[in-house]
């Protein structure tokens, strides 16, 4: 189950549009809950949904196993086996819910055929002690269409399209108390015991890699990479500093990407005149460091070459070109030379 619950991440990182990722401080916990039905599957469930707090997989369910799994064994001391077969009847309803759901958006886009998703993206977050109102949305084909509004009790609509949905959502007494109930309450209490079941595993701190790297550039420049790898959470600020002082734009940035290992990484690069003479430093801050890591990035040795190369080559060309016409003169003085007959003889005189 561990390699569907990983199949459900990527599925909605391809298809939900506000970000599989959170920013995480010291202490902060997200736990989001992504549901996703699909039309026109094939060779995959039609309906999934993925637990996640922070950047872990906590708990999984498909059409195809119909039941909510823990991927995680502290998960069950954290909830209890009563609270995943109440989950299983729970997310039966929801499979046959988003199935009607999705056809009504279907029609209200004029879509017939082709691959469409309809899900719900549910969310809360903890910073210590302090819990903070969730958010449950409906996305259709990547577009929030229905936000719930806990002040009014009722649906916002984010389409002319999804006004109809609203209007039947609205109406249904028991499934509004359930999105409150679990916005305000339920979504607060599951993170909290999350936390307070795996803390070893949500709070470990892993500290980076930094690696400067520089090289020559073709157009006369020098190119500094900064290359930070192997941290955990996710959350890192890396920059560049001039001379200890001013910190400095990137000229690029990969992003955060995720490592194999669910560490993160990130390169920023700097490009500079070859004839700059500042000190440039790479610094590194994460909450895993009592102090930043700082690396100062060096002018590579074989400067002189590249800035003699022009010269060079065109010394060689001269070179070349010289021994061409000698051994060309040559070779038309020895054919001149084989080419030499004395005159005809008269009176024992060459004329």
């Amino acid at each position: 189950m561990r390699g569907a619950g990983y199949f459900g991440v990527l599925l909605l990182e391809m298809l939900f549009p506000l970000g599989m990722h959170c920013t995480q401080s010291e202490g902060h916990h997200i736990w989001r809950l992504l549901v996703t039905g699909i039309t026109e599957t094939e060779g995959i469930p039609d309906f999934t949904a993925i637990g996640i707090v922070d950047d872990f997989e906590l708990a999984y369910y498909s059409s195809d196993t119909r039941k909510v799994t823990a991927l995680q064994d502290w998960v069950w001391d954290a909830l209890g086996s009563e609270y995943f077969e109440r989950k299983t009847q729970d997310f039966r309803h929801y499979q046959e819910g988003n199935k009607k759901s999705r056809k009504d958006c279907m029609q209200r886009y004029n879509h017939t055929s082709g691959v469409h998703t309809l899900q719900m993206y549910i969310s809360c977050d903890a910073h210590g002690d302090t819990a903070i109102e969730g958010l449950f949305q409906y996305v259709y084909d990547g577009r929030v269409i229905l936000t719930f509004d806990v002040e009014t009790d009722t649906w916002a609509a984010g389409t002319t399209e999804a006004i109809p949905l609203k209007q039947r959502l609205d109406k249904d007494i028991g499934w509004r108390a359930f999105v409150k109930n679990y916005q305000m309450r339920e979504c607060k209490e599951t993170l909290k015991k999350y936390i307070q079941h795996g803390k070893h595993i949500l709070e470990q701190q892993v500290p980076p890699e930094v690696r400067v790297v520089s090289r020559h550039s073709s157009d006369g420049t020098v190119v500094h990479r900064c290359h930070v790898t192997g941290f955990y959470p996710r959350d890192v600020d890396v920059t560049w500093v001039r001379d200890g002082q001013t910190t400095l734009l990137e000229t690029s940035s990969s992003g955060i990407l995720p490592n194999q290992d669910k560490t993160y990484q990130i390169q920023k690069t700097l490009e500079i005149d070859s004839k700059d003479g500042h000190t440039y430093t790479c610094v590194v801050n994460h909450n895993s460091l009592q102090t930043p890591i700082i690396k100062t990035a060096s002018v590579p040795a074989g400067s002189w070459i590249l800035t003699l190369l022009p010269l060079l080559v065109m010394g060689i060309m001269v070179l070349l070109i010289t021994g061409a016409l000698i051994r060309i003169k040559k070779k038309n003085l020895c054919i001149a030379l084989n080419q030499y007959m004395p005159a005809h003889r008269e009176n024992g005189e060459e004329t």
